[in-house]
């Protein structure tokens, strides 16, 4: 994959100032908030949601919905795994970005885990679908950015990502509603609850106007004569040196 051009920079300005190159803020921004920060706290819950199914067993019942589920996870984790060869043998690699694809693709294990062994010793975890619709807005994010790059790779895997955890998410409430009602009104409010949420963030747009002011001292018309008067003072002292 090649390094993306400067020239297809200047539409994105999302997120901090414009470092062409290994610095650009707003992959790194993506890559630890959208990406590491979910499957970390993956990794973290999954413990105690093996240790929940280990210690109380329920009534068991496998439909048919359970192992398209496998499949899709397996997809998650086989696009997750090419990004990360991807990334492997790129020439341009943002910072974390290797990271953030090994994560998840850790993350994508710990699903499939808690998913057997829940399903198995009768309970419905909703960490794996909960984890899916969230991190499928993420992916979306995550491929504009890769688009507005030019890196067309990346992005296709980011969609390819995003079309599977809404499968596995459709067929997870199919699940729910053949095996067990009150799993899927938990699982219904809580996944409505959270995408409900996060897309208020694609229909909004959040200006400097609505963030409040964090110190008067701070404004730009207070500031501006002050860097003025340092930048007049640095100059002189660079003629000088001259």
């Amino acid at each position: 994959m090649a390094t993306p051009h400067p020239a297809a920079w200047p539409s994105d300005d999302s997120f901090g100032p414009f470092l062409p190159g290994h610095g650009d803020l707003t992959l790194v921004f993506e890559n630890i908030v959208l990406a590491i920060l979910p499957a970390a706290l993956v990794l973290l819950l999954t413990p105690l949601c093996l240790r929940r199914a280990f210690r109380d067993r329920g009534s068991c019942s496998i439909a048919w919905t359970f192992y398209v589920e496998i499949v899709l996870v397996s997809g998650c984790f086989a696009t997750e795994l090419l990004a990360t060869d991807i990334w492997g043998a790129s020439s341009y690699v943002p910072r974390y970005a290797s990271k953030a694809s090994a994560l998840m693709c850790l993350a994508a294990v710990c699903m499939g885990a808690v998913l057997v062994l829940g399903r198995i010793r009768g309970h419905w975890p909703a960490l794996p679908s909960l984890y899916a619709a969230t991190t499928a807005l993420f992916d979306l994010v995550r491929m504009r950015s890769y688009i507005l790059r030019n890196m067309g790779v990346m992005a296709a895997v980011c969609l390819a990502t995003t079309l599977i955890k809404a499968l596995f998410v459709t067929f997870g409430r199919i699940s729910y509603q053949l095996q067990s009602r009150s799993a899927l009104l938990r699982s219904h409010s809580i996944l409505d609850w959270v995408i409900v949420t996060l897309t208020l963030g694609f229909k909004n747009t959040i200006d400097l106007q609505h963030l409040p002011e964090l110190d008067p001292q701070s404004r730009s018309e207070v500031l501006l004569p002050q860097l003025q008067a340092h930048w007049a003072k640095s100059e002189g002292k660079h003629e000088n040196f001259q």
